[in-house]
């Protein structure tokens, strides 16, 4: 590779270790990186102060399913080809420079293996509990993570020569195949264990995978790659065929040398689309941009009280959102479906009771924050809507209020579905049901408001500008992290509202209902406050608004 790149991704590194350790001026910044701190301890020293609580075993027979999943996954989000993404400055030096297409795709490669280290670090660390070594895991994991973007890559390339409609429409046709068999080995692995009189659950059906007709011929190959995530060593276990493992690696680099005659241009290509993109999701809040939703632009829910600007604003939001979700339905819909499916495959002993509680509460909650990363409402959607509402002479906390109305009609739908199955599951828990949706709607509220708060604070980003393939798995995980952490204020103060209204009402799970909900609402005054003084000094930059070149994911 030309020495010229090879600076060029010095100074890439050296970019990107700035960003992260330039905290100096940003309190919170200092905050969050405490927080990860805390959390990568956390489970460090879990696992060193536990090491035979792993659960290397169970996971070991389930880890093709996984890794089979991930595959698929990162396939689904169209998104597979984000090898062939640069900075637009990138593409302008390297176009105009004298490099060859091999040189370039050196580059590229050597980037994708470096990101793709610091992506399998995190996972690995996260999944900690369920491994038997993480050395051998981050090996696994790293393999993982670049096998699935050298096929994507692999798979852009070999279509550019051919016609856009045709590629567009086979891959529509190769994912619903692959999701109609993936579908089908987990009803032959259901069907499995229903035989041998064992409850479906999810941890036994990505164990029993491997024992189905499909998956006897697809898992095994990727159980033999991937094989360093369940070893119980990183040597001799992991070690032992690694040299085989990356012969295959090296098959898949060659196949991207020689498909990448014109990388150079196709890299450009992917790059200008993923750079438009993003502009028209910063202007429109939709990932097509404005004109994708035009046929929902007579879509609107009815006026409300004005309410001191909080009615108005609240209004410009759901109806935003209404006119949006038809962009969102597959998202949606998989999220629904994923929330519906669960809790079918729970032992119906375990939904009694607390137990049931348990379940609905988390299944619903957790919904909510997958359905609010979708929609790109309330402060993650366009910072144009930001710009002006920032030139309103509202107060800055009405404001505030009016915007977390945005996800208010898709969340109310996903609590009456997830409310309708539970009712369905557990007909003798009726009242008990009824009762604990209601009580969840004062803690959906606290969700979005935390969603939201860390939107404005650049952690979370909308669906539309989120980097959605392997590279950005490390990155979720740790928004994921500093939500649940953001989230203890909230846990604590509904926790004692609801043992203060127990040990004064001497009723127990009514009154943890009822405590509980009303702290929430108690609670989600400091997130409201939070947002209010973010929104309060925050300004509106040209990056922000699209008007720059940058990078589709930095």
């Amino acid at each position: 590779m030309h020495r010229a790149l090879w600076y060029l991704l010095w100074l890439d590194f050296r970019g990107s270790l700035r960003s992260v350790l330039n905290i100096r001026n940003s309190w919170r910044q200092v905050v969050l990186l405490l927080l990860m701190l805390l959390f990568v301890g956390m489970i460090i020293s879990a696992r060193a102060f536990d090491p035979s609580g792993s659960g290397g075993g169970r996971f070991g027979a389930a880890m093709p399913f996984w890794a089979l999943l991930y595959l698929l996954a990162t396939w689904l989000t169209a998104s597979a080809d984000r090898g062939l993404v640069m900075r637009p400055a990138e593409v302008h030096f390297i176009v105009g420079g004298p490099f060859r297409s091999p040189d370039v795709i050196t580059l590229n490669l050597v980037r994708l293996a470096f990101r793709s280290l610091i992506s399998a670090t995190v996972l690995s660390l996260i999944a900690t509990a369920y491994v038997s070594s993480f050395p051998a895991a981050l090996m696994g994991m790293w393999l993982l993570i670049v096998v699935s973007l050298l096929i994507g890559m692999i798979a852009s390339l070999s279509a550019r020569s051919a016609h856009t409609m045709s590629i567009k429409r086979l891959r529509r046709l190769v994912s619903m195949f692959a999701l109609a068999g993936f579908l089908m080995l987990i009803i032959q692995a259901m069907g499995q264990l229903r035989e041998h009189g064992e409850v479906p659950q999810i941890s036994t059906v990505a164990a029993a995978a491997i024992n189905t007709p499909i998956g006897r011929v697809i898992l095994p190959p990727l159980g033999w790659m991937f094989a360093p995530l369940s070893s119980a060593n990183f040597f001799p276990d992991a070690c032992l065929l690694m040299p085989a493992r990356l012969a295959v690696l090296g098959l898949l680099i060659a196949m991207v040398y020689a498909l990448g005659g014109r990388y150079a241009e196709a890299s450009t290509n992917r790059t200008d689309q993923s750079v438009t993109k993003r502009q028209n999701a910063l202007r429109s809040g939709i990932a097509g941009g404005a004109g994708a939703a035009s046929w929902t632009r007579r879509l609107r829910v009815p006026m409300p009280a004005a309410l001191g600007g909080i009615g108005s604003v609240a209004w410009m939001q759901m109806t935003h959102s209404l006119r949006i979700l038809p962009r969102y339905l597959i998202f949606t819909a998989a999220i629904v479906g994923l929330v519906l499916v669960v809790p079918l495959m729970v032992d119906p002993d375990r939904l009694k009771g607390w137990g049931m509680m348990s379940w609905m509460t988390g299944l619903t909650l957790y919904a909510d924050f997958l359905l609010l990363l979708q929609l790109p409402v309330g402060f993650l959607g366009p910072v144009s809507q930001r710009e002006m509402l920032k030139s309103l002479p509202i107060p800055s906390w009405r404001i505030v209020v009016g915007q977390l109305a945005g996800p208010l009609l898709p969340v109310l739908v996903l609590h009456s579905l997830v409310a309708s199955l539970f009712l369905y599951l557990v007909p003798q828990q009726r009242s008990q049901v009824l009762v604990l949706s209601l009580a969840l709607l004062p803690a959906a509220l606290v969700v979005t408001a935390n969603v939201n708060l860390l939107g404005m604070w650049n952690i979370i980003r909308p669906k539309a500008l989120q980097q959605r393939d392997a590279l950005a798995a490390g990155r979720a995980m740790a928004s994921v992290w500093i939500f649940f952490a953001m989230l203890i204020p909230a846990i604590f103060v509904s926790a004692a509202c609801a043992g203060l209204l127990a040990a004064l009402t001497g009723v127990p799970m009514l009154s943890y209902l009822i405590g509980g909900s009303l702290g929430a609402l108690l609670s989600s005054s400091i997130y409201i406050s939070l947002l209010a003084r973010a929104f309060r000094k925050w300004q509106p930059s040209s990056r922000e608004g699209g008007q720059e070149e940058v990078e589709h994911d930095r």
